[in-house]
């Protein structure tokens, strides 16, 4: 009695319902018959082509990434001032060191003069040189002995890259020779470091 009253609830099947059913079945989109439903026919399947187009696309995707984030850190690297790289500048070339030391062995300190001759390959208003855990009494920069000194405006340290920063007042210019003259002290350090005692 309950498999006949099954079958009197369900509703009674369509020649309209029997035709979606087999339009699902043959990969249709179970559209009623009419010619919008044929213009959007069965879907079609996914073929090797259309895989190797994918693969394209998401290389050509991670190869534009990779160029984006490479131009980011060039333009990054090139936006930092001269003293902010670990590295010297090029700007300048050292073509003679004079160099005089004096140490002082009751208190573990030296002293010394540094005469750098330089030789400028692009103008700047930066001399940019290594120096850590240093106290500097002068700086000059000079031409030549006839033509005088420029005027040092300021210098500076730059801990995180161990640099000691020279600005001037004008820039230095291209092809010509300077004397750069330095006058420090120091400790003589316990560890490896610089002038150390040994």
């Amino acid at each position: 009695m309950a498999l006949e009253e099954k079958r009197e609830k369900r509703p009674p099947v369509t020649p309209m319902m029997i035709e979606e059913e087999a339009a699902l079945r043959n990969g249709s989109r179970g559209l009623p018959p009419g010619p919008w439903a044929e213009a959007a026919g069965p879907r079609p399947r996914t073929t090797e082509r259309h895989i190797a187009v994918h693969k394209r696309l998401v290389l050509g995707f991670a190869v534009s990434i990779l160029a984006l984030l490479a131009v980011t850190m060039i333009a990054v690297l090139l936006s930092l001032p001269p003293w902010a790289r670990p590295r010297l500048p090029r700007h300048l070339r050292p073509l003679h060191y004079n160099l005089m030391l004096s140490a002082f062995m009751e208190n573990f300190t030296f002293s010394g003069e540094v005469n750098v001759q330089l030789e400028v390959r692009n103008a700047s208003r930066y001399i940019v040189l290594h120096a850590h855990r240093m106290h500097i009494e002068a700086v000059r920069v000079a031409e030549d002995k006839l033509a005088g000194g420029v005027r040092v405006a300021r210098t500076f340290f730059y801990p995180q890259t161990q640099m000691f920063v020279v600005v001037l007042n004008r820039s230095l210019e291209v092809q010509r020779s300077y004397n750069l003259k330095i006058i420090y002290n120091a400790l003589i350090e316990n560890e490896l470091l610089g002038f150390f005692r040994s």
